[in-house]
Formats: C-alpha cells, sequence, structure tokens
C-alpha cells in the first residue's frame, strides 16, 4: 500500500509479511546504498511453512519466552538480555 502521504516515498506492507531475498546488490554510483530483489511469499508457501515448523520444534516455549530462545540461538544475546529484563521489570 503507497504511504497517504505522497511527500512521504515509502511503500507500507501489512504485518507478518514475508518476502524472499535474492539479488542482493550494490547500486549503480553510491557504494552506500544496496538493492534487494524481494519476492512476496504466499500464505500457503510450502517451503516457507516447512521453515516455520522447524524454528517451532527447536525453540521451546511461548510467547515472550520462544522469541527470547530464538534470539540466543540467533546469537543475539543483548537483544535476549533486554528481552528478558523487560519481562522481569513488568
Amino acid at each position: 500500500k503507497c504511504s497517504a502521504n505522497p511527500q512521504q516515498h515509502e511503500i507500507l506492507f501489512s504485518t507478518r509479511t514475508v518476502f524472499r531475498v535474492g539479488e542482493i546488490k550494490q547500486a549503480v554510483g553510491n557504494n552506500r546504498l544496496w538493492e534487494f530483489q524481494l519476492t512476496l511469499t504466499a500464505d500457503n508457501d510450502p517451503e516457507l511453512a516447512a521453515l516455520t515448523q522447524g524454528i517451532r520444534e527447536q525453540i521451546d516455549g511461548t510467547g515472550w519466552n520462544r522469541i527470547d530462545q530464538l534470539m540466543l540461538k540467533v546469537g543475539q544475546f543483548d537483544l535476549a538480555e533486554e528481552l528478558y529484563n523487560n519481562l522481569l521489570n513488568k
């Protein structure tokens, strides 16, 4: 969906939108800018379903606990600690 404000050059996506990343290349004439080829996945995409199921099987718990476990598994230790601290302070 395009932004309601035409001066903002942005495209809005609904939550839980998942893309498959294709080609990644540096933009011509700007070494600080990268271009990504994205393909929107379907809700019934079998590869995405298999990946999601695999993650569910590897990560125990529910809700925030599952997110914390995932952050630990992918090496995001600072983020996992921040999430745990936020939960403890609630």
